[in-house]
């Protein structure tokens, strides 16, 4: 999975009008430290939260980026006395919707001249305070959780004290992309599922996953929460999400780098992509249900396929392995290519494997997305493969092969004994019809001692009776490059039948498309062996008529 980060910062301006009277010096003068009960009342000017832009807490705007406060929001301010008595008291503020204090509770009065040392808090998650020092918000999917703090020092000398709060706690945003992103019914975030309270931050309390809110801004849609600054002593990273399906299953994903604060201050916000792709397929997987999944990196055994409905894409996909690296044991399954970077090789098998009866589609997006595709010696890149028990070879008939949109190249091994080709039958195996669709092929058939396999066709040699040449359809402006193995003393069709040396067959049509087979509308390049120069070329018309160039 790639993704990205940016941050924003979240601030917020509310003000709240609440005046009384409050003492002067020159009544202090008079009275020494201690003061008349129910004289000198203890008032606030404003309540209004650190920054610029309306992101208070309560209830998100329009475009999620802020908030507003809601009639009856209460915030809790305990004061304690720095020296004397040490004598602490609360008092209880509520705000309209516009910030005003319309209550106070209770209204209390300075006790004396001493300097006050005060901590306020606010929280938007009913039934949470500071009971405990502890607030839990493990799940934001109906409503994201704030939390504001605010400190200051006063005495009767300050008059009206003005609070300023500021966020205790950073938004994490989250923008899904990608083809499967639709897919995803809800979103997680890893982080502190409750916070301790503390005089001027919050720390984490209990690490799990919090449920994001699903939020709406403007033409597109976000997932959001608010999570700790901190944990311990360190500002809280953000890396680890959870996507959940809508049936209930769920994908984890991380970042590359996690998302750093740097602060243990709150009030930021950080936003991330995450481009939902398939499911990732784990090396040596057998596929039975039908999905979407996804081949990327690197695999020692690559995977099975048996079932219907499954597409697998190749996306930057390295297959090495001495079996078969996509063995398709049944079902009708597809494999997209995506981009130039994906190869598979089998040093003791097929490439591809398609069981008899079953059919492969091979596509991509385009002609510019690319596959490179090796069998080993007496087995096929995509086709059949070769079987030896004591000495004895037997060989796999496979089923249809249909590549489409696509740069392909597939090759079988040359070896000492027998041979396949490129695509198609192995041995004297035999192998379902083999479709070109608007495709640009490279076909290398494999070389022995005594033998030579077309580029797409038969394995088997002409000679040992009349091989059943696969159903070959090339069409739609396909480009097809096809190297026979051997050399040009021994000869064999580009497409078609195997040749060896005992018999010296020598093809007719140099490409013969089996039972119902044809090229329409496409190109042939003929080479022999490894030849960067083609023998002729052929072009068919679209009545299927092959004329050699000049």
């Amino acid at each position: 999975m790639i993704m990205s980060k940016t941050r924003y910062i979240l601030s917020v301006c509310v003000l709240a009008a609440f005046a009384l009277a409050s003492c002067t010096q020159d009544e202090l003068a008079e009275q020494g430290t201690a003061l008349p009960e129910g004289k000198y009342p203890i008032t606030f000017s404003a309540v209004q939260v650190a920054g610029a832009e309306p992101q208070t807490r309560v209830s998100e705007n329009a475009d999620g980026t802020g908030s507003v406060w809601t009639e009856g929001d209460k915030m809790e301010i305990h004061f304690n006395e720095e020296f004397g008595d040490f004598e602490s008291f609360d008092i209880t503020l509520t705000v309209d919707a516009d910030g005003n204090v319309i209550t106070q509770s209770p209204q209390l009065y300075w006790p004396n001249t001493g300097n006050y040392t005060y901590y306020g808090m606010y929280c938007n998650i009913e039934g949470e305070s500071t009971t405990g020092n502890t607030v839990t918000f493990g799940d934001q999917s109906q409503g994201l959780a704030y939390v504001l703090l605010t400190s200051g020092s006063a005495n009767c000398h300050s008059g009206n004290i003005a609070l300023t709060f500021r966020h205790a706690l950073n938004k994490v945003r989250v923008k899904l992309e990608g083809e499967k992103a639709d897919d995803v019914a809800s979103v997680s975030v890893k982080n502190y599922t409750s916070v301790n309270i503390l005089s001027t931050f919050v720390q984490g309390g209990t690490e799990g996953y919090i449920k994001m809110r699903e939020v709406p801004s403007g033409d597109e849609t976000y997932w959001e929460a608010n999570v700790a600054a901190v944990a311990g002593t360190y500002p809280a990273q953000i890396q680890d999400f959870r996507l959940f399906r809508g049936d209930g299953t769920s994908v984890d994903c991380k970042l590359d780098a996690p998302i750093d604060p740097n602060s243990i201050d709150g009030g930021q916000m950080f936003t991330v992509t995450i481009n939902v792709k398939s499911a990732v397929v784990q090396d040596g997987a057998t596929l039975t249900e039908a999905g979407d999944y996804t081949m990327s990196g690197t695999y020692a055994q690559g995977v099975s396929i048996k079932g219907d409905g499954i597409n697998l894409t190749l996306d930057g996909a390295t297959i090495n392995t001495s079996g078969i690296g996509i063995n398709v044991q049944g079902g009708n399954p597809t494999i997209k290519v995506s981009g130039t970077e994906n190869t598979i090789t089998s040093t003791g098998s097929a490439g591809i494997y398609v069981a008899q009866g079953s059919t492969v589609t091979i596509t991509g997006e385009s002609r510019d997305d690319q596959l490179t595709v090796t069998g080993a010696y007496g087995s096929c890149g995509i086709g059949g493969y070769e079987i030896i028990n004591d000495g004895v070879r037997s060989y796999v008939n496979c089923g249809n092969i249909t590549i489409r949109q696509v740069t392909l190249s597939a090759s079988s091994s040359n070896g000492q004994w027998t041979v396949s080709p490129g695509i198609g039958a192995a041995g004297s195996g035999s192998c379902g019809i083999i479709t070109i669709d608007d495709a640009i092929v490279y076909a290398h058939g494999g070389s022995a001692q005594y033998q030579y396999a077309p580029g797409i066709g038969a394995g088997a040699p002409y000679s040992i009776g009349t091989p059943v040449i696969p159903t070959v359809v090339i069409e739609n402006n396909s480009i097809v490059h096809a190297y026979r193995g051997g050399t040009s003393q021994y000869k064999t069709d580009y497409i078609g039948w195997s040749g060896d040396s005992m018999d010296m067959y020598d093809a007719n049509s140099t490409c013969n498309f089996g039972t119902g087979g044809s090229a329409k509308n496409s190109t042939v390049y003929c080479y022999t062996g490894n030849s960067d120069t083609p023998d002729k070329t052929l072009v068919y018309d679209e009545n299927g008529v092959g004329t050699e160039q000049q």
